[in-house]
């Protein structure tokens, strides 16, 4: 089988040493790391430097010679000058993703705090919540998976454009309007650039009332049934002895007077409406009840909080 040739400055040069990384593949670009785990030494490389063969461009990343200088490339470059972890994100992310409004043009990389570099001609951002499920790749790129690239956009866009990628998003079936929730749900934080312009969109796609009326609860149920607990009471009423209306509660075991309830209201809360489920609880615990409150977060995140403290409250009962 014939190897492929990659001709330079009239020279020909065997390709057979770069075959295991698809240097071809990856726009031309390969690093000094890459170009040793494939078996090339020291001392070949400086020499393919300097016959003009590799070019340096950036510190420990090289292209080869005939390959032609692409945005792909320079954005390849830039990530793999900021080190491994490095994404391409924000507006070049969304370029990368097709996202209607969006082209090659500015280069912008996420990179993990501290390890930031300033580029001339790169937009690095820094980041301390970038988890492998915002790590995704498009043409050959490390890129910010499509649920982060719609959340960052915010920080750094108009909130139409935010809204057009997030639509075509949704068009092409590349998300869906729960999972972009669900990631938002997890980075959203008080002054976080961009926040504030995610955050009607997804109200306006899902509504106030998340999840699905009953969902959540139906949710919670079997996640307790599945943790070995008794199934509980859905959408129970509370009297007293009397009689008297106390309050309705999502789920509840009626018998050890343990409610719980599913607060799916994440987007907005009131005065009005915090009053009045202050009033609520403290009418239950009059009662003699026990209320325990979870949010989608928990039961999406972190499920098992919610059976810990379910079954710390059948202990203390």
């Amino acid at each position: 089988m014939s190897h492929p040739m990659i001709e330079i400055h009239g020279m020909r040069l065997l390709a057979e040493n770069y075959l295991s990384i698809h240097a071809c593949d990856r726009h031309g670009v390969v690093t000094r790391n890459q170009l040793l785990d494939a078996g090339v030494s020291e001392r070949t490389m400086y020499r393919r430097i300097e016959e003009g063969a590799l070019v340096v461009a950036a510190p420990e990343v090289y292209r080869f010679a005939g390959a032609p200088v692409t945005w792909h490339q320079r954005v390849l470059v830039a990530c793999l000058t900021e080190g491994d972890p490095a994404l391409a994100s924000h507006r070049t992310a969304a370029a990368l993703w097709g996202l209607d409004g969006f082209r090659p043009g500015i280069v912008e990389v996420t990179a993990p705090r501290w390890l930031r570099r300033p580029r001339p001609a790169v937009c690095v951002h820094e980041s301390t919540d970038l988890g492998a499920c915002d790590r995704s790749e498009r043409s050959a790129i490390p890129t910010t998976s499509i649920e982060r690239t719609l959340i960052d956009l915010g920080a750094v866009v108009h909130r139409h454009k935010v809204e057009q990628a997030f639509d075509d998003a949704l068009r092409r079936q590349l998300t869906t309007s729960e999972a972009v929730r669900d990631r938002f749900i997890q980075v959203a934080r008080r002054g976080r650039r961009g926040v504030g312009v995610l955050r009607p969109l997804l109200e306006k796609r899902l509504g106030d009332s998340q999840p699905p009326t009953g969902e959540f609860e139906r949710r919670v149920g079997r996640l307790l049934v599945r943790a070995g607990l008794r199934t509980p009471t859905f959408e129970h009423v509370v009297c007293t002895p009397s009689g008297v209306f106390v309050a309705r509660v999502d789920l509840a075991y009626p018998d050890l007077r343990i409610a719980i309830e599913c607060d799916s209201d994440q987007w907005r809360s009131g005065r009005q409406r915090r009053q009045a489920d202050l009033d609520r609880q403290n009418r239950l615990v009059l009662a003699g009840w026990t209320i325990l409150r979870f949010t989608w977060e928990d039961l999406i995140h972190r499920p098992e909080i919610i059976i810990g403290r379910v079954t710390a409250a059948f202990a203390a009962r």
